[in-house]
């Protein structure tokens, strides 16, 4: 098989794979960009969670999406926003992902 040919067969997997990657972009939300098939989990793998979230938070804002491999996920790092969320607007919120955390208050 040509070069060509196996880039044609690479090319819809590659589409599957960053659908979603401007969900965010198209409305207007900031955040990092994502990878194929990793999303933005890549850069956690050569730093830790926290170090990554923080920088995040301080190069796009209180708001910022991400993206779950090509599913679009939002962090939210305003308490009063987070307080409307989880409280007031609990249920229009229901695909939360899970929070694993040791921490008792969690």
């Amino acid at each position: 098989m040509s070069a060509y040919g196996t880039s044609q067969l690479c090319n819809p997997s590659k589409g599957y794979l960053t659908r979603n990657h401007r969900y965010w972009e198209k409305r207007g939300v900031p955040g990092p960009r994502p990878w194929p098939f990793f999303g933005t989990y890549l850069q956690q793998f050569f730093k830790p969670f926290p170090e990554t979230e923080m920088e995040w938070y301080n190069d796009y804002g209180k708001i910022y999406g991400i993206y779950d491999g090509s599913k679009p996920g939002i962090i939210v790092g305003d308490p009063d926003l987070i307080k409307q969320i989880m409280v007031k607007d609990f249920h229009v919120f229901t695909n939360r992902r899970p929070v694993k955390t040791t921490h008792t208050i969690m």
